[in-house]
């Protein structure tokens, strides 16, 4: 799934600009903030210290995933030390109104 399902929620249910990337969705926050997101696929449905890497090496600085993921002590703390903040989506969603971002769904 990558990130099919985020670039939908944001797209009908935001006014958030993005990329339309895949499997890094870039979201402009303005003010030339961009955050860069990785979301696991359907065969990473745990976050891992690999699926960490491999993210990093895509560019992404946010690894959102959904209820039905995980995060591994591991994967946090290979996170941590790399500078990615892992999050669940709903995570990701309260880090973007914060940002300014709006949302109507």
């Amino acid at each position: 799934m990558s990130t099919y399902w985020l670039r939908g929620k944001l797209a009908d249910g935001s006014d958030a600009r993005t990329d339309g990337g895949d499997p890094v969705l870039t979201i402009f926050l303005g003010g030339g903030r961009d955050e860069r997101v990785y979301c696991p696929d359907s065969d990473e449905y745990r976050v891992t210290a690999d699926v960490v890497d491999k993210a990093v090496d895509l560019g992404a600085n946010i690894i959102a995933y959904g209820s039905w993921c995980d995060a591994t002590v591991e994967g946090k703390l290979r996170a941590k030390a790399k500078g990615v903040s892992v999050v669940r989506y709903a995570g990701l969603f309260a880090f973007l109104r914060n940002k300014g971002v709006s949302f109507w769904e």
